[in-house]
């Protein structure tokens, strides 16, 4: 009997072995989030095996540890580790379903009987599922809340449907589980927005065709790409407003309507640079010292023809009576082309021969 006792004691202190009990393994330990309440079963049943997996107890309940003889020196590190792990499921049961099962000799026999009672296929729960899955559109959703919500519908039904769950290795069981990729691509496709057509088109002439998880990574890109396009004017017009707002105006807008006055169509703006202004003629560039319509012109100085010209077109247009026949137009051309000013009585001379059709207005205008 002391042979026996020790080898339990040691078999429950291995932590190789499946009978070894961690000192933090205790009989009210809840494995999932939320007690099993007759609902949800496959959610459950998924979080279970996932946490007794990583206790290394597993074999409990689907039955690949056998319960050994009642003489072997390992039945007593068995009936330990087996009981505790019937208290772990009991505890994680809602308090109804736990009286149903609360007799059951082993583990195995509490996880087969909940299998046997809520582990069924329900036509109704599937049709719910596929009814949900041809609703579901993306709407004012995002891409990620929307990939969240139609992979939650996926794995529901696989938990409600366990053909799709086969993992068999053969050649049919692969092709099976490929065109339900395929499937499943084509309705994440179909329930994105409009947006994203274009990117939907390139998604689709993919060869070999890419994953769900693949495809929802290039449409998560796209998202952020728009996103940023979006955002590039909104902060533009902010800078703007505030170089409108700051030190970058006009230079022109304030001393120069002080210093010159407003424009009236006469006056002009001074060139970059210009440092004079001229209060006879109106014009920045030089100062009444210099201005040649006091002092004179210099020797050799020509007046551009095309001023001339525009000069006859104003004049033409405001003055309708006292416009130049094109005779007279082309006769002061010739004149002016054949001869040089020398002084400014010759310019005095011109702008005489031009008093008579000119306007007021166009003979104070500068040449």
């Amino acid at each position: 009997m002391s042979r026996t006792t020790n080898s339990a004691y040691d078999a429950n202190q291995d932590p190789s072995s499946p009978f070894y009990i961690h000192p933090n393994d205790n009989t009210s330990t809840q494995l999932v989030s939320v007690k099993f309440d007759g609902t949800r079963y496959a959610n459950w049943k998924r979080s279970m095996l996932l946490s007794l997996t990583v206790k290394n107890k597993l074999g409990f309940v689907n039955g690949t540890i056998l319960v050994p003889d009642e003489n072997d020196v390992d039945f007593l590190a068995w009936e330990c580790c087996n009981s505790l792990v019937a208290t772990w499921l009991l505890y994680n049961l809602d308090d109804n379903i736990a009286r149903n099962v609360l007799f059951k000799k082993t583990a195995k026999e509490i996880w087969m009987n909940l299998g046997s009672r809520f582990d069924s296929v329900s036509l109704t729960q599937v049709y719910s599922l596929e009814q949900k899955l041809a609703e579901i559109t993306q709407g004012k959703l995002s891409v990620s809340e929307f990939y969240t919500a139609i992979t939650t519908l996926w794995d529901n039904l696989d938990d409600a449907d366990p053909f799709l769950q086969n993992t068999c290795a053969c050649g049919l069981s692969l092709r099976v589980q490929q065109k339900t990729q395929e499937h499943r691509l084509m309705q994440f496709l179909m329930k994105l927005n409009d947006q994203y057509s274009a990117v939907r088109a390139n998604i689709l002439m993919m060869s070999p065709p890419p994953t769900v998880d693949q495809a929802y990574r290039l449409i998560a890109q796209e998202e952020n790409h728009k996103e940023m396009t979006l955002a590039k004017p909104e902060s533009m017009a902010f800078y703007a407003d505030q170089r409108g707002s700051g030190n970058n105006k006009n230079q022109y807008s304030g001393n120069y309507s002080q210093k010159f006055g407003n424009s009236n169509g006469q006056d002009r703006k001074p060139k970059s640079g210009a440092n004079y202004y001229c209060t006879n003629c109106k014009v920045p560039g030089h100062s009444i010292d210099r201005c040649f319509k006091i002092h004179g012109y210099p020797a050799g100085f020509k007046p551009k023809e095309r001023r001339i010209a525009a000069a006859v077109t104003t004049s033409a247009g405001t003055e309708g009576s006292n416009s130049l026949s094109n005779d007279q137009y082309n006769k002061l051309i010739n004149l002016l082309s054949k001869h040089d000013i020398a002084s400014n009585t010759d310019t005095d001379s011109s702008q005489a021969l031009l008093a008579g059709p000119f306007s007021k207005q166009t003979a104070n205008s500068s040449w």
